[in-house]
C-alpha cells in the first residue's frame, strides 16, 4: 500500500519505530522517518519532535535528503518526481561539488545524548510546549519554503539559550532545515545546516545520515559511505543506513558489496520495498541472475503495482530470451520515466547491465 499521510515517513526524520511501508507503486519515494527514541529526545512524553530522516529509495543518484520507506509516522511523505538528485537539486538545477569541501568525518556518540526533563519546572514545561508547537507547525507546513521559514524561526528563538534542552532543539531544527533546503536544491546551505546539527548534537545519527544523501547527490560517494558507516557504528540495525550505503557503493561500481548492504536493509525491514528492489538489481549486476529474478517476482507478488520492480523484471526477462513474459510485464508499467535511459542512469541509478537490458528491449520493441 501507499504511505499514509500521518505525520510521518521521510527517509530522514526522527524515527519512532514500526514496520517500513511500501511508499507507492508508481515511483521511488523518499520518506521521512523518525529518529530512534534512544537518541536525543526529551523525556517529557516527547515534547519536542525529533529529526526528519532522509531515506533513499533509489539505488543511484540519491537524494538522501530524501528518505526511505520507514514507518509512516508523524511526517509528510513526498515522492520524487525524477529521482533523488532531482529532489535535492531540483529539476534542471546543477549540483556543484564545491560544497563537498565543507565535509568532515563524523563520529556519532550516542552516550552523549542529554537527559532532559521538565518535571517540577512549570516554566520550562511551558517553554518546551511552545517549542513543540513550532516544530509541529514546521512539520505540517503547506510548502517547503514555509517549512524552512519556521525552522529558521526556531533557530533564532532558541539559538542563544545555553541549556541542554535548547541546544538539542536547535540541533534538530538545523537538521530539519537542512532537509527542507536540500529539497529545494540549496545543497551548500543544507550542508552547512547538517554540519551545524552534527556539531551541536554529536549523539544524533540523522543529520549524519541526511548529509550522506547530499554527498551522494554531489557525486561524493566515498564521503557518503563514510557518513553511512558512521551511522551504522552507532546504530547497527538502521535499515535506512544499510540501504543508503548500498546506494553509495553502487555509485562506486562496487555492486557485490552493495548486495550485502541491501540484503541487510531488507532483512531488518522486510516491508522496505525499495531495499528489496535495489537488492534485486544489484544481484543481477553481480551475476546472480536467478536470485535476482526470484527476488523481483516475490516483491511483485506483494506489490503488484510496484513499477520499479516490474520494469526491472521486464529487462531481466528480455535478457534471458523470455520475450513474451517481458512484454506482458512491460504492459503493466505505468511510470513513463522507465523509458528514459538518462533518468535510469542519472536519477534512478540502476546498474549498467539492467539499464542496458531494458534499453535493448525498448529499442527492439520500437522497430
Amino acid at each position: 500500500g501507499r504511505c499514509r499521510d500521518s505525520a510521518q515517513n521521510m527517509m530522514a526524520a526522527p524515527r519512532a519505530g514500526g514496520a517500513m511501508q511500501h511508499c507507492g507503486a508508481r515511483r521511488p519515494c523518499l520518506a521521512r522517518a523518525r529518529r530512534d527514541a534512544s537518541s536525543g529526545k526529551t523525556q517529557r512524553r516527547g515534547v519536542i519532535p525529533s529529526y526528519r530522516r532522509v531515506v533513499e529509495c533509489t539505488s543511484g543518484a540519491t537524494t538522501r535528503v530524501t528518505t526511505q520507506h520507514v514507518a509512516c509516522e508523524r511526517r509528510r511523505l513526498f515522492q520524487a518526481v525524477a529521482g533523488l538528485a532531482t529532489l535535492i537539486c531540483g529539476e534542471g538545477a546543477s549540483c556543484s561539488p564545491a560544497s563537498a569541501s565543507d565535509w568532515t568525518a563524523a563520529v556519532v556518540d550516542v552516550q552523549q545524548t542529554p537527559t532532559i526533563s521538565a518535571d517540577g519546572d512549570e516554566d520550562l514545561l511551558e517553554t518546551l510546549q511552545e517549542a513543540s508547537g513550532l516544530f509541529r507547525q514546521a512539520l505540517e507546513a503547506a510548502t517547503v519554503e514555509e517549512e524552512e521559514r519556521v525552522w529558521s524561526t526556531i533557530i533564532s528563538e532558541y539559538g542563544g539559550i545555553e541549556q541542554p534542552w535548547a541546544i538539542d532543539a536547535v540541533s534538530r531544527a538545523y537538521g530539519n532545515r537542512g532537509n527542507a533546503r536540500s529539497r529545494q536544491g540549496k545543497l551548500m546551505e543544507a550542508l552547512d545546516d547538517y554540519n551545524t546539527s552534527i556539531r551541536l548534537a554529536p549523539y544524533a545519527v540523522d543529520p549524519v545520515l541526511n548529509r550522506g544523501v547530499v554527498m551522494e547527490a554531489l557525486g561524493e560517494f566515498e564521503k557518503a559511505c563514510a557518513d553511512y558507516e558512521a551511522v551504522l557504528k552507532a546504530a547497527p540495525n538502521d535499515p535506512a543506513a544499510w540501504n543508503n550505503l548500498g546506494n553509495a557503493k553502487g555509485g562506486l561500481g562496487k555492486w557485490k558489496e552493495a548486495v550485502t548492504y541491501y540484503k541487510r536493509a531488507a532483512t531488518l525491514a522486510p516491508d522496505f520495498s525499495f531495499a528489496a528492489a535495489n537488492l534485486a538489481v544489484a544481484q543481477y549486476e553481480a551475476g546472480d541472475v536467478n536470485e535476482s529474478l526470484r527476488e523481483l517476482r516475490a516483491l511483485l507478488r506483494r506489490y503488484p503495482g510496484f513499477d520499479d520492480a516490474r520494469a526491472a523484471l521486464t529487462a531481466e526477462l528480455w535478457a534471458q530470451g523470455l520475450e513474451g513474459d517481458a512484454e506482458a510485464n512491460w504492459e503493466r508499467v505505468e511510470d513513463v520515466r522507465y523509458s528514459d535511459r538518462v533518468w535510469l542512469v542519472q536519477k534512478r541509478r540502476w546498474p549498467p547491465s539492467v539499464v542496458n537490458a531494458l534499453e535493448n528491449f525498448l529499442d527492439l520493441r520500437s522497430m
